[in-house]
C-alpha cells in the first residue's frame, strides 16, 4: 500500500522538524523556528489526509480482522507521535519558556535522540509490511534512545531544581512541563516499537 509509505514518510519528517525547531529556538533564529512550526502544521495536516485514505483501504480490502486491528492500532500510535510533536511546537511557540544555558545541550540531545527513534520506526514500519523478520532488529535503536532520554530527563530535573538557585519555582515548573512534553515523544516511539515487534511475532515471523 503506497499510501502507508507516504504516511510513514511524514513520521520521519516530523522527527526532522522537531530537531530543526528545537535548534532554531535555542539559537534565537526566529524566522527558522516560525517556518519549522508552520511546516509541522502542514505535515500533520497531510498525515491526517493520508491516514484517512489508508484506513479506508485497510477496512475495504484487508479481510483478516486480527491483522487489520493490529495495523490500525500501530498507525494510530504513529499518528499520536505526529500530533504530540505538533502540540509541543505550538505550545513552545506560544509560551516561549526561558531555558537556562546549562540544560540546553540536554534538551537538544533529547530532540536528536527522538529524531533517531522516528527514523528507526519508519524503517521498522516499512519492514513490517514487506520484511517482518527485520522488525526486531530495526527497532533496537528505538529502545536504546528511550533509555537515553530517560537518563537525560533526570539530569535536567536535577539541574533545574538543585543546580540553578537563581530559578524561581514558576520557572522550574514551566521548564519541567516543557521537558515532559518533549520526553513523552520518546515514550510514544518506544510504545510503537514494542507494538511492531509483538505484531510481527504474532504473524509467526
Amino acid at each position: 500500500m503506497v499510501s502507508i509509505s507516504e504516511f510513514l514518510e511524514r513520521v520521519g519528517r516530523t522527527g526532522e522538524i522537531l530537531t530543526e525547531s528545537i535548534e532554531a529556538y535555542f539559537v534565537n533564529d526566529e524566522e527558522k523556528f516560525t517556518l519549522s512550526v508552520q511546516r509541522m502544521r502542514e505535515v500533520e495536516h497531510d498525515a491526517d489526509e493520508i491516514l484517512r485514505r489508508v484506513k479506508h483501504d485497510l477496512y475495504a480490502y484487508l479481510l483478516i480482522p486480527d491483522t487489520r486491528s493490529d495495523v490500525d492500532r500501530i498507525l494510530n500510535r504513529f499518528d499520536d507521535f505526529i500530533d504530540e510533536t505538533k502540540r509541543l511546537l505550538i505550545l513552545l511557540d506560544i509560551e516561549r519558556p526561558h531555558i537556562p544555558e546549562p540544560v540546553v545541550p540536554h534538551l537538544k540531545r533529547i530532540s536528536e535522540s527522538t529524531n533517531i527513534s522516528a527514523e528507526a520506526l519508519v524503517s521498522a514500519g516499512e519492514a513490517y509490511f514487506s520484511h517482518p523478520r527485520e522488525v526486531q532488529e530495526k527497532t533496537a535503536e528505538v529502545f536504546t534512545c528511550e533509555k537515553e532520554v530517560d537518563e537525560l530527563q533526570e539530569k535536567v530535573i536535577e539541574e533545574i531544581y538543585n543546580g540553578i538557585p537563581s530559578l524561581r519555582l514558576s520557572e522550574k515548573m514551566h521548564i519541567t512541563r516543557f521537558l515532559d512534553l518533549l520526553s513523552v515523544l520518546s515514550d510514544i516511539c518506544e510504545d510503537i516499537g514494542k507494538d511492531l515487534v509483538i505484531s510481527a511475532l504474532k504473524r509467526g515471523v
